[in-house]
């Protein structure tokens, strides 16, 4: 599990990038991976985001 702040470092992702993603995983049926603790505490189970983006890349075929 990583925290969204060192989510988004080893991703390497913008905030725009992140917030995109984030609201399609959180609808996903891997959203159980995005872990809202507080508002300003999330967690991400990197398994689930990494099935997510696989599933992902699949939908685009």
């Amino acid at each position: 599990m990583l925290r969204k702040k060192d989510f988004v470092k080893k991703y390497k992702y913008s905030p725009s990038v992140y917030q995109a993603r984030m609201k399609e995983f959180k609808v996903s049926r891997f959203s159980e991976g995005y872990v809202e603790v507080t508002t300003h505490e999330i967690w991400i189970i990197e398994e689930y985001f990494q099935q997510f983006l696989i599933w992902k890349s699949k939908q685009r075929n």
